[in-house]
């Protein structure tokens, strides 16, 4: 999925929200189902197996689906979140099935048993994903092979059913190699972007830990087009003029005043911008791309022959590069950024006033730095108006002079001091001829006026009456600050995407005002207060319970509510602070597609030993409140401690990946610890133990568990961190745990 639909947070919020949402429909769906012991272990056999073609489905619905959308290439958030919410139905009410059915084969007290074990095969999941599958199994055969490997540690439990079991297994592994054999997993790739540029042929695909390439070759033209989870990254032709790249250069070596040496291209030098620059006069160009593979395809593609050794690539994430360079006393005196549109936290850092301030500090006395972003050339204001405020807002805190130039990119130059950018064509001709800087493809006739030649150039790339209008917008408009620890840019380039994703041509309102549109312009109003709706919503139902069971002594409703809230909001809590950890991982080491199923891991690892922690605890019926006093703690520790890491120096980097996966696992064990006691507490009521003996009491609290966390996953992804930043995010998710802590029973003796 997000492979599919652009790898970001929002999106890893809703695919988890979704099949965390299937699961628990599975759970209470099989709770209510009569089942004995051994009836329930075959039933949950077969939905073990079940899930290997299921997850094949998965896989091929996720990518036939994200491309065949309306014939266009970008998929905007409600296509990608019903892609989500369909694709991860099967696999995932499944497994939510299946987890009841193992309740039901272990017998009465079978919860504490069942839960750690499902949260150890999470751990193991994870680590599988991060150390084998996200770059030696294709996706398509990881289902069949995984469900035949554990079918077949199963198969001494089948009893009788064991030719059946070995069945299973020589079916799955039949159906794995099948795929791999077929090629379906390339073929399925090909359809997808067959839909989304017809025509065009794919060369390769490949994963990498920092998403899924995919190379794609003109039909006609020796052009190449490389994407990263769904993105278009670079454009390559090799072998011809780039004029377009050679404006560029031209413009942004006229912004500094003095002969520039040292040119940085932070991102965006997978074409042949670094030798544009070297051409227009730079004497060293160090460029830094972040994924390896990514930069190894691009220059097999060019193919331009013997390298430039005044042309430098660094494999290295851009803002740790900066980092390290301030450290080692490196200095430059022109700084082009060019990452992608600031649609994930870590697209999103490389326009805050974090990293402005890290590039300040590698500016020379005179240096400049230039850096763009989406735009329209028609109409500067709007949406795409407001996205270039808040980056125009955020310059102008760390910069003293800022000009911008609209277009189909919005173009900002920052200048160390005043009076050392401009957006005049004369003044930047005057520049360039005084530097004597001349190129063969140029007309030889205006050799002798140069100036002239450059401002015509100029004038042509910097729209005069536009170019004031432009400047006049940003200096009257109010936009808050993007900051590592409040992306707020995020949510408006989501808005902006979102609109040119649904954009009809042919209607009167070209998806600026409708759908899902007017939901995301309500949605940026969101506010602080709004956020307290949650806990307050656990907390209305309390008064008129309490008055039901002075009314009804023997009642157990609030007890059972009391329960249910509390795994409810145990669930938010988990989940939120994995999100947030993602969040911050992602500031911090610019990516998190390798680490994803690490951290995981690590959560789920904590969850097991909790769960197990919980359950010896639970004979004597402990509270759970000291369970939930602690993830308020960790709540509002938190962003203390992602700061603190995020401003680690490079140099202590083995630190920072540790404790990252620390704090998952806290996160997780504190998650864990809580629902042992909760599930103690309800079958130590009268209408608990009732229902212990299938364990439907179970099966309520694991659902409750997860709708929770797929609330907490979708609101903090898509709402909380990105209009609100980390620490109120953080903060919303104590509180939540503090009205449940209000409401969960203190301990309940047998009736």
């Amino acid at each position: 999925m997000l492979a599919a639909c652009r790898g970001t947070e929002i999106f890893i919020g809703v695919v988890l929200a979704a099949g965390l949402f299937w699961t628990a429909l599975g759970s209470l769906a099989m709770s209510r189902a009569r089942l004995g012991g051994r009836g329930a272990w075959r039933v949950g056999l077969g939905l073990l197996a079940a899930q290997g073609p299921l997850l094949v489905l998965e896989v091929a619905f996720a990518r036939y689906r994200s491309a065949a959308w309306n014939g266009v290439a970008e998929r905007s958030f409600l296509q990608a979140a019903l892609v989500a919410l369909a694709a991860t139905a099967p696999a995932a009410l499944a497994g939510g099935a299946g987890f009841v059915c193992a309740l039901r084969a272990a017998g009465s007290g079978g919860f504490s048993r069942v839960y750690p074990a499902d949260a150890w095969g999470g751990a193991l999941g994870g680590a599988l994903f991060s150390f084998m599958l996200v770059e030696w199994v294709a996706p398509i055969a990881v289902g069949p092979f995984l469900a035949a490997v554990l079918c077949l540690w199963l198969r001494p439990e089948s009893g009788k059913f064991r030719r059946v079991s070995a069945g299973l297994v020589s079916c799955e592994i039949l159906v794995g190699l099948g795929l791999v054999w077929s090629g379906l997993d390339r073929r399925l790739e090909e359809r997808r972007w067959h839909a989304l540029l017809p025509g065009y042929r794919l060369r390769t695909v490949r994963d990498s830990r920092y998403g899924r390439i995919a190379v794609l070759e003109h039909p006609r033209t020796r052009q190449f087009s490389l994407f990263q989870d769904g993105g278009l990254t670079a454009v390559l032709s090799p072998g011809k003029p780039a004029p377009a790249a050679r404006d560029t250069a031209l413009f942004v070596l006229a912004q500094s005043r003095v002969v520039p040496r040292d040119v940085l291209l932070v991102g965006g030098g997978l074409d042949r911008s670094p030798h544009e620059y070297r051409r227009a006069g730079a004497s060293t160009v160090d460029v830094v791309e972040t994924d390896p593979q990514l930069l190894a395809l691009a220059l097999d593609l060019q193919g331009d022959g013997a390298p430039d050794p005044a042309v430098r690539y660094r494999c290295v994430d851009g803002r740790r590069w900066v980092r390290a360079a301030a450290a080692a006393g490196r200095r430059y005196d022109v700084i082009v950024v060019q990452p992608p549109a600031p649609l994930s936290a870590s697209a999103n850092r490389f326009y805050t006033r974090d990293f402005f301030s890290d590039l300040r500090e590698v500016l020379r006395h005179s240096g400049v730095v230039v850096i763009s972003i989406m735009g329209s050339a028609n109409y500067p204001g709007g949406t795409a108006g407001r996205l270039s405020a808040v980056l125009y807002h955020t310059l102008m805190g760390v910069f003293p002079e800022v000009r911008a130039v609209p277009g189909d990119r919005h173009i900002f130059v920052a200048g160390k001091q005043p009076g050392t950018v401009s957006v005049s064509p004369g003044e930047l001709g005057r520049r360039l001829a005084a530097r004597g800087v001349w190129l063969d493809e140029f007309d030889p006739d205006f050799r002798t006026n140069a100036e002239l030649y450059f401002t015509a150039l100029f004038e042509g790339m910097i729209p005069a009456s536009q170019t004031q209008g432009f400047a006049a917008y940003l200096r009257r408009s109010r936009a808050p600050t993007n900051t590592d620890f409040r992306p707020i840019a995020y949510s408006y380039a989501l808005l902006v995407w979102n609109q040119i994703a649904t954009a009809a041509p042919d209607s009167r309102d070209p998806g600026l005002n409708s759908g899902a549109n007017a939901f995301f312009r309500r949605l940026s109003a969101f506010r602080f207060q709004y956020g307290l709706l949650l806990p307050l919503a656990l907390l209305a139902p309390v008064p008129l319970l309490w008055r039901l069971r002075k009314k009804r002594p023997h009642s157990s409703v609030l007890l059972r509510y009391g329960v249910a809230a509390a795994a409810f909001a145990t669930g938010t809590f988990g989940m939120a602070t994995e999100i947030l950890l993602l969040y911050a991982f992602q500031n911090t080491f610019g990516y998190v597609y390798g680490y994803l199923g690490l951290l995981t891991a690590a959560f789920m690892a904590g969850l097991a030993l909790g769960a197990t922690a919980g359950r010896r605890r639970s004979s004597g019926v402990r509270s759970p409140a000291a369970a939930l006093g602690a993830g308020m703690v960790l709540c509002l520790a938190l962003p203390v401690v992602l700061r603190a890491l995020h401003a680690l120096p490079p140099a202590f980097d083995g630190i920072g990946v540790p404790a990252f996966l620390l704090l998952a696992f806290a996160a997780g064990a504190i998650d864990g610890v809580t629902f042992p006691l909760l599930a103690a507490v309800r079958r130590r009521s009268e209408v608990g133990r009732a229902a212990s003996s299938s364990d439907s009491g179970g099966a309520g609290i694991y659902a409750a568990d997860l709708l929770g966390a797929a609330l907490g996953a979708l609101a903090t992804g898509a709402v909380c961190v990105p209009l609100l930043g980390i620490e109120a995010a953080s903060f919303l998710t104590a509180l939540t745990l503090g009205a449940a802590w209000l409401t969960v029973p203190r301990g309940a003796s047998p009736s």
